[in-house]
């Protein structure tokens, strides 16, 4: 038999999961300067925080080296997603706190989103669907 604290548990969540859901097509990023922002870009980098990984095999890719690149770049990227997922928690733990002033941000690009390619345009100014 649920408890009364179980039932209103499950209530709780029902409502957030859809609060969340009518509210994710409207999502966009607070403006810069603000602990939201701080908060918004901690929460992305640190579940996004494996783009980086992508991001470095391709980045050494691309460089000759003696080693296979994709050795070098699984060292790199599983640093650089480390670095990443421990700022983004860190920016979560800290929103409420300016520092550093003006909430910055402490890694850059400030989003791993900054690694991905725009989306390309077509001859009307809209993006191409693949």
């Amino acid at each position: 038999m649920r408890s009364k604290v179980q039932n209103s548990l499950g209530g709780v969540a029902l409502l957030l999961f859809l609060f969340l859901v009518s509210n994710a097509s409207a999502a966009e990023l607070a403006p810069e300067g603000t602990r939201e922002r701080k908060f918004q870009r901690g929460l992305i980098n640190t579940f996004l925080a494996p783009i980086e990984f992508s991001h470095a095999l391709h980045e050494v890719e691309t460089r000759d080296t003696l080693t296979p690149s994709w050795f070098w770049g699984g060292i790199k990227g599983l640093i650089d997603t480390g670095i990443r997922a421990t700022t983004g928690v860190y920016e979560i733990v800290t929103a409420p706190i300016p520092s550093p002033p003006d909430y910055r941000p402490i890694y850059r690009p400030e989003l791993v989103l900054g690694h991905l390619p725009p989306p390309s345009k077509d001859s009307s100014g809209d993006a191409k669907k693949h």
